[in-house]
């Protein structure tokens, strides 16, 4: 489980001790998911603003939110961390909710899943592909489980926003992980990889998908 001094020092390169016993129960991109310990992430998509539901996510019991702004009906309570420039002293006590203010959300949460993972010594398989991923990632995975404590995206945590949901889940001692990637942009497997980091790549086939979102 991650801690609000985890979440600083991968934004900041700073550990702030004083930070560390703020635990974080889960991460959260859609508000009505959000839990008592949660943090929220805000985040700029085509059809809307996760900044416009971060009072709904409070509400459901975010006590943590990653935005570029505290967007609006949130009051005027809470801390400000500003990770997009030299850290300030973090005031004490600290009043939730717990606002961590980045220059770009989605980059941020991509630099804090990449961070998490890189505490864990584990050998990654990524797999992409048109078709036939999650039959692939699911069978692999069935092969490594019978030797190895064995890690895994579930549903459809593939994307941009799905693969660092993922990784921020982890917890104990897994040995192997096998990761899903979905392309739905130019350049965006390179960049799943980079937060990955899979020592192996499978590639099911490549066809003609998403094709509207690639000019």
């Amino acid at each position: 489980m991650l801690a609000l001094a985890d979440v600083v020092e991968a934004l900041t390169a700073q550990r702030v001790d004083a930070l560390q016993r703020f635990a974080i129960t889960s991460f959260c991109v859609d508000s009505r998911q959000c839990r008592p310990g949660s943090l929220f992430v805000a985040l700029k998509g085509e059809q809307t603003d996760g900044h416009r539901y971060i009072a709904d996510a409070l509400q459901h019991g975010a006590q943590y939110v990653l935005a570029e702004h505290r967007g609006e009906e949130t009051g005027d309570t809470g801390t400000y961390i500003d990770v997009s420039r030299p850290l300030s002293p973090v005031p004490s006590p600290l009043l939730f909710p717990v606002f961590v203010i980045a220059g770009n959300s989605l980059a941020a949460f991509q630099q804090l899943a990449a961070w998490w993972r890189k505490k864990f010594p584990l050998q990654v398989v990524g797999v992409t592909g048109s078709v036939g991923k999650t039959i692939t990632k699911e069978t692999i995975v069935e092969v490594l489980a019978q030797k190895y404590r064995t890690f895994k995206n579930e549903g459809n945590l593939n994307s941009e926003t799905g693969l660092p949901l993922t990784l921020l889940s982890l917890a104990g001692t897994p040995q192997r992980a096998v990761l899903e990637m979905a392309m739905y942009d130019l350049g965006e497997i390179s960049k799943l990889a980079e937060i990955a980091q899979p020592r192996i790549g499978v590639v099911t086939n490549v066809g003609p998908s998403h094709l509207e979102r690639l000019g």
